[in-house]
């Protein structure tokens, strides 16, 4: 997938001298597992679009542990720490798996959202996406039990199963590992019993 492909067939961007001016200064990379693209309280430098591997959002608890914020997956989504994107990075975001990115300097980027009337549409239609991700995650959260909470993530994040951490995704559900753990156990045992 080269940048110029990705502009023009996935963001579907028409403008031309656009896609000219993000594939100059666009870059594809490589990151190995465990590698922080975004750490928190510093401003990020670009705005990055996945395109394979698993990204991992988290902010460092009180108790200096880690706490999962949210996985990024799936092909072409941004993978952004902050609203606005040139504000100090509200999370630290990693690879969870050996991961490559499209990564565009924010300041063109900020630019073109200001001055060109389809960035900004596509802007506001990736944001108003991440938006109703936040807002189901929020309600996942906030709303359904333990079990509930990981038959929800068997659902929506199917793809992850044995390639991120237990601990991750016990810290992005909201409980612990040994809560997850029996939940796990729970659920393999009801689905051998429906044998």
């Amino acid at each position: 997938m080269t940048i110029e492909k990705f502009l023009s067939d996935f963001l579907k961007i028409q403008d031309g001298n656009v896609r000219k001016e993000l594939s100059d200064c666009g870059e594809i990379r490589h990151l190995k597992k465990g590698k922080i693209l975004f750490y928190q309280s510093y401003e990020p430098e670009y705005i990055a679009f996945l395109l394979r591997g698993i990204m991992r959002s988290f902010v460092i608890n009180e108790r200096g542990g880690d706490s999962t914020e949210c996985f990024d997956y799936e092909f072409g989504c941004p993978v952004v720490p902050s609203l606005p994107m040139n504000a100090p990075a509200s999370v630290n975001i990693e690879a969870e798996t050996d991961s490559e990115l499209i990564l565009f300097p924010i300041e063109p980027v900020v630019k073109l959202i200001n001055t060109n009337i389809e960035v900004a549409k596509i802007y506001n239609a990736l944001m108003c996406r991440s938006m109703q991700k936040y807002v189901c995650l929020s309600r996942v959260l906030n709303q359904y039990t333990a079990a509930e909470r990981y038959a929800w993530f068997l659902s929506e994040y199917a793809e992850l199963q044995g390639r991120v951490s237990n601990k991750n995704i016990a810290s992005f559900l909201n409980m612990t590992p040994v809560t997850l753990s029996y939940i796990r156990r729970k659920t393999a045992a009801g689905h051998a019993k429906g044998r």
